[in-house]
């Protein structure tokens, strides 16, 4: 969903996340759904959250990445 309309990327996130929120890769793409979006501190939140986590995924560096860019444009 790169390159779709990301309200519509973070509202199908956001029912996936309802539906398994243990899931460490869909939390990861929600807020970078956010982000696209313009909703830079929910995404910071989330990834707050999620980097708290001891779990390992696909993105996780990404994620950490992210996090850092987030915020220091706070």
């Amino acid at each position: 969903m790169k390159d779709s309309d990301p309200a519509a990327a973070t509202a199908l996130l956001e029912e996936a996340f309802r539906g398994v929120p243990a899931v460490a890769e869909i939390r990861y793409h929600l807020p970078v759904a956010l982000a696209g979006f313009g909703e830079r501190d929910r995404a910071r939140l989330n990834l707050e959250v999620l980097m708290q986590s001891a779990e390992l995924f696909k993105g996780r560096s990404d994620a950490a990445s992210l996090l850092a860019k987030l915020r220091s444009a706070s």
